[in-house]
């Protein structure tokens, strides 16, 4: 609103100026003198453009027309022109008599100008006078520095806020597979899961085999914190226990297990623990995986894991240093991503201490296994 009035005022003040111009223009006209005579044809009305003379005039008289030092006939000059008359208090009419002569740009320069009369000021005057009302309320209405007209929000309204810390939950039976071994065949397991939110985690991993003619086998199973600590990184730390299986009964033990997992560059999946016996016991193990995605299906996963201990635990079967390496490949076609049969292999070399422990029981030092399995996803 504001903006309308400013450009209504201008319009009016332009149109003063305007009418002011025209006025003074035609004054100086008047102010000129009759005397002046000439033979030149005006060819064009702008003020700025110098008329071109139809045939030169060498006479006397047109001399002293050019002439700025010849004075003016003042006489003649009352005789030419009309008065001034004031119509509407608001336009400036100017009536001219005939004039045939045209005045070039010197000779209107030599004519002072005139002022506005005093009915023209006061027609301007009040002109303003009678919109400054209109301004100032306009002025009141408009906000301030800082201020908005929006409405004010009722907050009650607002819908509840997105919950950041929902509780979701996972688990992944990675490996559950039949091994068709150099001795005898096994049943395998491999499972991870997690129940928690973005940044602490309650963890579950477990694995094992057992003989399918003996029944003897292990099992091991890990209950973990897990705190978020950078990008794709869990630190995790919990307890593990692992029970030994046999016709005449085998021995458990329990760890204290601190450790990292998580998403190494190059997409690595990498989960490294170290373990802390109840006897003292120090051991640890890594593992590597990746996932090759042939297709959007078919997928090739290789696998790398290693143990080591400090100190020897013949119950276990555990020698100091580097226990044993394990290499598997497998590859598994994903039916939906909850479901993938696979196929693969499995080598697994024991060294040191722990290779003869594993031959006094009868066991292999080196196996080399066709596997055959299922992959789970909930």
């Amino acid at each position: 609103m504001l903006n309308n009035i400013q450009r209504k005022l201008f319009f009016a003040l332009a149109t003063s100026v305007g009418l002011a111009g025209i006025a003074g223009l035609s004054l100086q006209a008047v102010a000129m003198p009759q005397g002046i005579s000439g033979t030149t044809t005006a060819t064009s009305h702008c003020r700025f453009c110098t008329p071109v003379p139809d045939k030169p005039d060498t006479s006397a008289e047109a001399t002293m027309a050019h002439d700025t030092s010849y004075p003016a006939n003042s006489s003649t000059e009352s005789n030419s022109f009309e008065e001034l008359q004031l119509e509407n208090s608001s336009e400036l009419i100017i009536t001219v008599s005939e004039q045939t002569e045209v005045l070039s740009i010197d000779q209107f320069s030599l004519v002072p100008a005139i002022e506005l009369s005093s009915a023209a000021k006061a027609t301007i005057s009040q002109d303003l006078d009678a919109r400054v009302p209109e301004i100032n309320q306009a002025l009141q209405q408009s906000p301030l520095l800082g201020q908005s007209n929006a409405p004010e929000v009722d907050t009650d309204e607002w819908p509840e806020p997105v919950e950041d810390s929902q509780v979701f939950s996972y688990f992944l039976i990675d490996q559950l597979e039949y091994r068709f071994n150099e001795g005898e065949d096994t049943f395998n397991w491999d499972a991870i899961g997690w129940v928690g939110g973005d940044y602490q985690r309650l963890w579950i991993k477990t694995e094992g085999d057992v003989g399918l003619n003996s029944d003897d086998g292990e099992a091991e199973l890990q209950l973990l914190y897990g705190r978020l600590i950078a990008p794709f990184w869990d630190f995790q730390a919990g307890i593990r226990y692992d029970q030994v299986y046999s016709s005449e009964g085998g021995p458990g033990r329990a760890f204290g297990v601190i450790g990292f997992q998580g998403l190494a560059p190059y997409l690595f999946e990498i989960d490294s623990s170290l373990f802390v016996s109840q006897e003292g016991d120090i051991s640890a193990r890594f593992t590597a995986e990746y996932q090759f995605l042939l297709t959007q299906q078919l997928i090739l996963q290789p696998e790398f894991e290693t143990n080591i201990a400090l100190q020897k635990v013949e119950e276990f079967g555990v020698g100091s240093g580097l226990n044993d390496i394990e290499l598997g490949l497998r590859l598994r076609y994903e039916i939906n991503r909850r479901f993938a049969p696979y196929l693969g292999i499995s080598w697994t070399q024991k060294f040191g201490e722990t290779a003869n422990f594993a031959r006094e029981d009868g066991e292999e030092v080196s196996n080399f296994a066709v596997v055959g399995g299922f992959r789970f996803l909930f």
